[in-house]
């Protein structure tokens, strides 16, 4: 039979063993799993997650899906120091189910979908495919008012790298590592540089993409591309999403 209390040291360390077992997640990730096996409520939870935040024992990475939690030294030394006094029966419980759980947040992370309203009723979804917390690829896509957006998080899920391979395949079909790279981009691309990595900005009427690349003449190379491909390009999106 479940214990009635359970001591609010045993539920910290529960905590920290979810997590250095999920990786990185979210609160809202990490309530999910606690709950789906009867581990923790969310009051619990949540008062366990902001004391351990204050001293220490975790830290937060920003996200699009919201702060992605992680251990500390500190926590890590707290949960090695201490993990026997969690009984076995919700470690082994943690450890038989977390391995599914961890691939299940990570495409979670690595594909958010976002939706919202525009002025003229039309409806905006904002399409990520994310490496750690950097966008490899950031799409703004308009539909019209009356689209289903029911199960657009699960279908971009279940698309978003072979959506980002079609795209990338299409847009560096041409790519010669000697082409020039003082031509004039055309009007609907814009390019940027941060570090070491070249942002490509291109447009057409309802639909934009980003992409993240490694070289100049791979990203110019992607602009010249864009004019003629960015219709199907734009029709492949839509079809992805409404037949994953």
């Amino acid at each position: 039979m479940e214990r009635k209390t359970i001591p609010e040291a045993e539920n910290r360390l529960l905590i920290l063993y979810a997590l250095d077992r999920l990786g990185p997640v979210t609160g809202t990730q990490l309530l999910r799993f606690l709950m789906e096996y009867d581990l923790m409520n969310y009051i619990t939870m949540q008062l366990g997650l902001c004391e351990m935040e204050e001293q220490g024992q975790l830290k937060q990475h920003p996200h699009p899906l919201g702060g992605l939690m992680e251990l500390t030294e500190a926590g890590q030394y707290a949960l090695n120091a201490f993990a026997h006094r969690i009984p076995q029966s919700r470690r082994a419980l943690v450890d038989r189910e977390a391995q599914v759980w961890h691939e299940r947040f990570r495409l979670e992370q690595q594909t958010p979908a976002d939706s919202y309203s525009l002025p003229g009723g039309e409806q905006c979804l904002r399409l990520r495919l994310m490496e750690g917390d950097a966008a490899l690829m950031d799409l703004l896509l308009t539909l019209p008012r009356d689209a289903a957006l029911s199960g657009v998080q699960e279908r971009w899920r279940a698309a978003a790298h072979r959506v980002y391979g079609g795209i990338t395949e299409r847009l560096t079909a041409a790519y010669a590592a000697d082409a020039p790279l003082t031509d004039p981009l055309p009007p609907s691309a814009t390019l940027q540089r941060a570090g070491k990595e070249w942002y490509l900005f291109l447009e057409r009427e309802g639909f934009t993409v980003m992409l993240s690349l490694p070289d100049e003449g791979l990203a110019r190379c992607c602009a010249r591309a864009w004019p003629g491909a960015s219709e199907s390009l734009g029709a492949m999106v839509r079809e992805a999403l409404t037949h994953p």
